[in-house]
């Protein structure tokens, strides 16, 4: 299998954190006009790559919390430095070189897990495919 590159992704500033729908669980992790990353799959914020900041099971249950919010926004403004992956499934880690990183882990079998998605035409986007479903 061909060696996967995200280092176009590489030097981008996490500038907002929109939410896909109202129960908050789906993230949309925006860079500026440059690209953002969707998760339609589980995730966790890291600190310092042991503390488990903040994660998915957390805006599921207590979406309207806003302790919650305010510990992810901490990573606004973080730049990313490093982008890694675990095949099989496509586990993906980002690291925002600011004590932080973003755990995605791909156990989606009905949904694409997460989606690199490129508005500037500069980068190749990325789709990670449903890890399973009907036979």
């Amino acid at each position: 299998m061909k060696e996967i590159s995200f280092k176009s992704y590489y030097g981008l500033t996490l500038t907002n954190i929109n939410w896909q729908d109202s129960k908050g669980k789906h993230p949309i992790f925006i860079f500026g006009d440059e690209a953002c990353i969707m998760v339609e799959c589980s995730w966790r914020l890291l600190k310092q790559k042991k503390f488990i900041h903040v994660g998915q099971g957390d805006f599921s249950l207590y979406h309207d919390n806003p302790e919650s919010g305010k510990r992810l926004e901490q990573v606004i403004g973080g730049v990313i430095v490093e982008i890694t992956y675990e095949l099989p499934p496509f586990d993906i880690k980002i690291n925002f070189g600011n004590e932080y990183t973003l755990d995605i882990v791909a156990d989606s079998s009905q949904f694409e897990n997460w989606q690199f998605i490129d508005h500037s035409g500069k980068r190749d986007e990325f789709i990670s495919f449903a890890g399973g479903g009907k036979e």
